[in-house]
């Protein structure tokens, strides 16, 4: 008998060094991840990704590309597979609302926000560690279900969030209307007892330091007004609804619901629900730790789901979880491997009768993508490809073009030739030129012409539409495509044709956008509404403060090397130039997916801010305005392992993952739309301002230094 006691102890302590092992591997991971746990606030996914779907599709060309499909109305019954219903689309505006209200109360607060998790992926990589999990509750009918959104406070505990996407439904009347509100009530609640159930029980190894748990229901679509209409009606709801939240029946609960009413200002919802619960003296730092890496550490499976057809996929979700991972993958599906087109953008590309044509539309719409694919089709039928750069500003996209031209059709090159004219001074050379290309080119006296950012913002459109009229009279067949943000610029021999739905910006950034065109007037065109689901809303963009201790505040923004080195932390922070944490993750950004831009001069390579972006450990490539061998390596992606400081015209036309605009001091620059313009327009995941703030009279002085990073 003894013998036995004392084998069940050995069993027990070789179980309890194995559940603190694991927890020590879990934190020390977690701790790596997310380097400033305890100053600011983590979301997770640190980007939130739409379910969107793609088809496999042909060009006529024969090129194989991906085509964004719409929503269906209602999701099919039988073996389909997985399919985008309208209900998706839905849920995943409603989730982005509420990610929008808790980023703008997380300016002030430590917490983890962790949103769509499974029950079945809490510590579903961790093996006979002792610990609870929802497995054990599968015969209550427990162990399936979600966390909509948990949130972990350094201070107040646990918050578990139901949502529910009403209230946007075409309900018909309001009667209609109440009964489906009510309907989605009655479901949150039920589903927060039972979360409830399951967090205490995965927890409750933790006790006597077991956390509060607190809940609320999320009702983005519904107004409180709305809300407690309906409570009034029915007080068996109401009442229940408070025995929920832990309240008084005699408290108005919508105080504790969001709503509405609390996306565009949720302080005074946030502070009934988290700071009215008081402080919670079990969470230490230790408990929060825990916590987080329990919720957000390598034993939970953290995933978003692919943004293309399966067959494609090697697996249905990918692991995202850490901020350089977010703004990778988001960078990754706006500016994706494989081709991904709008419906209406293969149409134009199969319009046989299409041989000269002039795009153009807001920044991001897919207009070099439409020139490089044309490029591709001609290069399939053997035949030369000009690529023309008939100004400065146009250099970068030509190389770019060029390059990926190249690339793709690697037995083809002989076949693209680049030419570079500087407009209008070169007009009459460049004419001769590519005429004379046309003759030795074809025996038809045929000529294939792709001109990127063909015409400039202070409308000098006559040398462009010059060399298009010569070159329309005295070449035989004629294909021009050419493209232009300006649609004031276009010849006479071209079609117009519009591309207005963004397909390689993130929303978050087309908005920015649309607030800085306004100086342009007619004629850039406005974005229009997406026909299909953007695969992200995009990183929140952020402000960087030339101010504070260390910053030569006496000097220009450019020549800090606080800013730099300040600049080289944040990267840090987002793990640039680190490896993947594993086959399931995406690879975080590298340096050279990196721009530090700047709009009226140049970078010098001795400035301030490039010395301290170098101390703290990132390689700097400065590209000089007239280094053409230097901008053909920055167009090709052949500086694989530098950031790349330039003016912004200079870059006109490539993208990059995380763009920093440093802003100028001097009132010259304040007007300097443009600079931001081009700045935001070359992002495809993370923008970042650098600029100086200015004392306000009868105002405090801007923040300090470097705004914290929102996650």
């Amino acid at each position: 008998m003894a013998g036995t006691d004392q084998g069940s102890d050995i069993e027990m302590e070789d179980a309890s060094n194995k559940t603190d092992t694991a927890k020590k591997l879990w934190r020390a991971r977690t701790k790596d991840w997310y380097r400033h746990l305890n100053e600011q606030t983590y979301f997770l996914t640190p980007v939130y990704m739409n379910k969107t779907r793609h088809r496999e599709d042909q060009l006529a060309s024969g090129l194989d590309v991906l085509v964004t499909e719409r929503p269906l109305q209602d999701r099919p019954r039988g073996p389909q597979g997985w399919v985008l219903s309208e209900n998706d689309v839905r849920d995943d505006k409603a989730v982005q609302r509420i990610l929008e209200c808790l980023r703008k109360v997380s300016k002030n607060e430590v917490m983890f926000v962790v949103s769509q998790l499974r029950y079945q992926d809490y510590l579903s990589e961790a093996r006979d560690v002792g610990l609870p999990s929802p497995k054990d509750l599968k015969s209550q009918n427990k162990h399936q279900g979600d966390f909509d959104i948990l949130i972990i406070h350094r201070q107040h505990g646990i918050l578990v969030g139901e949502m529910k996407a009403v209230g946007d439904l075409q309900c018909g009347d309001q009667q209609n209307k109440a009964k489906v509100i009510k309907d989605r009530v009655e479901k949150a609640i039920a589903q927060l007892k039972k979360a409830t159930d399951v967090l205490e029980h995965i927890l409750s190894d933790l006790q006597p330091t077991t956390p509060q748990i607190l809940k609320t229901v999320m009702l983005p679509n519904v107004s409180r007004a709305d809300l407690q209409h309906l409570l009034r009606n029915d007080p068996q709801l109401a009442q229940d609804l408070c025995n929920c939240l832990n309240i008084d029946v005699n408290t108005d609960p919508t105080t504790l619901c969001l709503t509405s009413n609390d996306i565009s200002s949720p302080s005074q919802w946030w502070q009934q629900r988290m700071k009215r619960a008081g402080d919670d003296s079990v969470m230490t730092d230790d408990v929060y730790l825990d916590l987080v890496s329990r919720f957000a550490g390598p034993a939970t499976t953290v995933s978003v789901p692919c943004s293309t057809v399966p067959r494609l996929a090697q697996t249905q979700h990918k692991d995202v979880r850490t901020p350089g991972e977010g703004v990778a993958e988001a960078g990754d599906r706006f500016a994706p491997v494989n081709i991904v087109l709008h419906p209406s953008q293969v149409e134009i590309l199969n319009n046989r009768a299409l041989s000269r044509a002039f795009l153009t539309g807001p920044p991001g719409t897919g207009k070099s993508l439409m020139l490089l694919l044309k490029g591709q089709e001609r290069l399939r039928q053997g035949k030369p490809v000009n690529v023309v750069s008939s100004r400065k500003e146009s250099r970068a996209a030509s190389y770019m073009i060029a390059s990926q031209l190249k690339k793709s059709e690697p037995q083809s090159t002989h076949l693209v030739h680049v030419h570079i004219f500087n407009m209008p001074f070169d007009r009459m050379h460049a004419t001769s030129r590519l005429i004379k290309a046309a003759k030795e080119q074809g025996s038809q006296n045929e000529l294939f012409v792709i001109m990127d950012e063909a015409s400039d913002c202070h409308g000098h459109t006559e040398p462009f539409h010059r060399l298009c009229d010569v070159l329309f009279r005295e070449v035989g067949t004629l294909h021009l495509w050419a493209a232009s943000l300006f649609n004031n610029s276009r010849p006479s021999c071209l079609t117009e044709v519009r591309l207005t739905e963004a397909l390689r910006t993130p929303p978050m950034i087309t908005r920015l956008v649309q607030e800085h065109r306004g100086f342009l007037g007619q004629h850039v065109y406005n974005y229009t509404d997406l026909p299909t689901p953007a695969p992200a809303d995009g990183h929140p963009p952020q402000e960087l403060i030339h101010e504070g201790e260390g910053h030569a505040q006496e000097k220009d923004t450019p020549e800090c090397e606080e800013c730099g080195k300040e600049i080289a932390r944040q990267l840090r922070h987002l793990h640039v130039g680190e490896a993947a944490k594993d086959d399931y993750s995406p690879t975080p950004p590298k340096p050279s997916d990196v721009f530090l831009l700047t709009y009226g001069s140049q970078f010098r390579d001795d400035s301030g801010l490039i010395r301290g972006l170098r101390d703290g450990g990132f390689p700097v490539t400065v590209l000089e305005a007239d280094d053409e061998k230097g901008l053909e390596k920055v167009a090709s992606m052949r500086e694989l392992d530098k950031v790349v400081a330039a003016n912004c015209i200079t870059v006109n036309g490539l993208e990059r993952k995380i763009v920093i605009f440093v802003q100028h001091d001097g009132p010259e620059y304040d007007s300097a739309d443009w600079g931001k313009l081009w700045a935001m327009s070359r992002c495809t995941s993370l923008l970042m301002w650098l600029k100086r703030s200015r004392p306000q009279s009868g105002s405090q002085r801007g923040r300090t230094g470097i705004d914290k990073m929102e996650h």
